[in-house]
């Protein structure tokens, strides 16, 4: 009743046809990797979330005409998914109780659920996945997903988290990750063509691309020597750590004295193990001292998430 009729019906009527067809195009250098097979059920996705997401178009449709000629088990199935909420999930398996039954955690609002899909099933018979994104629907049991699986063998929690901030910058938390995720699904979608990159290992240490940048008006490399090798070339410093700069760390910090801008780099997520100045850090910030604590808190438990999901691999 989706694929042969609903789809072509809310196309149609909500001319979303035209607006799939505009959004997508946006993405036209990431779309031609695709198979234009695996494209055409992406739109279909994008189509039926539109419908049946939170304030979707399926109430407005249930007293039109061409609804009412379908048969009383076909309206009794719409009348009961005008109730539930139709959304897209990044999740991870937490277990898997029967064949292509699996306890999923959304691992951005930490909610348990329990997924029948075949598809994650076939996906697991050639594949290794960390992440997942599914279009979920509840049937009155369990959930169901829908469409296209989306299966990440390299992205994490953390790198949906940067490349949603990437997206919008004022995104702050999980809630306004998952609010964006819910208005424009497509974005997200593209990842997929760079979800087959699988994660590499030196060893203990999980190979990364880690950088950041500050403004910085100079630096005194004297009181650096006794932790960094300190090197200059044009204006510009490289300060490699002696403890971390070789393989697989290659830690190192660059200040380019005529940008006034410090890099610093990394290939692994390397800490010094330090508790930070939580006060200090607030009043710099002007934050309030609670709210930091509870930040930090909040990060820990993210950090040492991730620390367990790569020992149980």
């Amino acid at each position: 009743m989706i694929d042969e009729f609903l789809l072509y019906y809310a196309a149609e009527r909500n001319n979303l046809e035209h607006e799939m067809n505009q959004k997508f195009a946006a993405y036209k250098h990431i779309t031609h990797k695709f198979q234009k097979e695996w494209i055409n059920r992406l739109k279909s996705q994008y189509i039926v979330h539109k419908v049946f997401k939170k304030d979707g178009l399926i109430k407005s449709y249930l007293n039109h005409t061409a609804l009412k000629k379908l048969d009383i088990k076909e309206r009794n199935w719409l009348e009961f998914q005008t109730e539930q909420v139709w959304r897209f999930s990044f999740s991870v398996i937490k277990n898997r109780p029967a064949e292509s039954f699996f306890l999923m955690e959304d691992v951005f609002s930490d909610q348990e659920y329990l997924l029948y899909s075949p598809g994650v099933t076939k996906t697991l018979e050639d594949q290794s996945v960390i992440l997942w994104l599914n279009l979920i629907s509840y049937n009155g049991a369990c959930w169901q997903s829908y469409g296209p699986i989306g299966a990440y063998k390299s992205f994490e929690p953390d790198d949906i988290f940067f490349f949603a901030t990437e997206l919008k910058p004022d995104i702050a938390d999980e809630g306004d990750l998952l609010a964006n995720l819910e208005h424009n699904p497509i974005p997200y979608m593209m990842l997929l063509s760079g979800a087959n990159y699988p994660l590499i290992f030196n060893k203990e240490d999980q190979v990364v691309n880690v950088m950041t940048e500050y403004e910085l008006d100079e630096i005194n490399t004297k009181s650096l020597t006794k932790s960094f090798k300190t090197e200059y070339n044009k204006g510009v410093y490289r300060l490699s750590l002696k403890s971390w700069s070789e393989s697989p760390h290659f830690s190192q910090a660059y200040f380019d004295e005529n940008k006034k801008i410090m890099l610093l780099s990394s290939m692994t997520d390397i800490n010094a193990g330090r508790e930070p100045d939580i006060n200090a850090l607030a009043v710099k910030a002007g934050v309030d001292i609670k709210t930091a604590r509870a930040l930090i808190k909040q990060i820990k438990g993210k950090l040492n998430d991730m620390d367990n999901r790569k020992k149980n691999r």
